[in-house]
């Protein structure tokens, strides 16, 4: 069987193969595999007022709006290193790239952005953000010959068609209504029927909600994180972005 575009870019690669090597054989395929056409591709972006700058800024174009051209509402940055760096999983110089990727998502140029990618040919990462908070959409996947192309097609999805949640607020200044009974409930369906539920219990002093679900609480409650100004500014962040 022949090899695809993405996995003959992979052998071509020299080991320990540096930044500009990995970046004129192994990103063209990888762009295009992820149906990026040349000019919906931005080498060497400015993120912002620091000057910053990101290997690759990408965008789909519109027919009044020519990416490469414009420059304007980037929606993927990527940050790109060579064979020759350590991309493993908390290593020294994977939370350094993921500094540098965040930095450029979070950048004044940059608040259309969704999506972030590192890699470095051996390994790639995809990262989302909401808002002001960042965080990994797949773990660090190490590629191979074999699952390159496996891989590189299910970022593409995960780009392409992103899961939303619904957020469902019960709320009634009255208490005994049953709103305890109606959130536990709905968890429970939803989660029989498959999806994923998150509930959520505010209350700081009967914790209604924790307890009929026989969760024992911890040492920190929700209401004193709630504390910490940082926090409360990214959950104000992802509830307008939410609207």
């Amino acid at each position: 069987m022949d090899s695809s575009p993405l996995q003959q870019a992979l052998l071509n690669l020299p080991n320990n193969a540096p930044e500009a090597i990995v970046d004129a054989i192994f990103v063209p395929e990888l762009l295009s595999a992820l149906n990026f056409e040349l000019t919906e591709r931005v080498p060497q972006c400015v993120t912002g007022e620091s000057k910053r700058t990101i290997d690759y800024a990408l965008r789909k174009n519109t027919e009044s709006d020519i990416f490469i051209h414009t420059r304007l509402n980037p929606s993927i940055l990527l940050e790109l290193k060579g064979k020759d760096i350590n991309l493993v999983a908390d290593s020294a110089p994977y939370h350094s790239t993921v500094k540098q990727l965040k930095y450029g998502l979070l950048d004044s140029n940059c608040h259309s952005v969704q999506w972030g990618i590192i890699t470095n040919s051996t390994h790639i990462q995809l990262f989302r953000k909401h808002g002001k908070t960042v965080y990994p959409a797949t773990p660090c996947l190490s590629i191979t010959h074999d699952n390159v192309v496996e891989i590189v097609a299910n970022i593409r999805h995960k780009i392409d068609h992103p899961e939303r949640a619904l957020t469902v607020a019960i709320y009634n200044n009255k208490g005994g209504v049953g709103k305890t009974t109606t959130t536990a409930n709905l968890a429970a369906v939803l989660s029989l029927k498959g999806y994923k539920a998150l509930v959520v219990d505010f209350d700081p002093n009967q914790q209604d909600l924790t307890k009929s679900l026989k969760i024992k609480t911890g040492k920190d409650s929700l209401s004193f994180y709630l504390e910490d100004k940082t926090i409360r500014h990214t959950i104000s962040n992802l509830i307008q972005n939410a609207k």
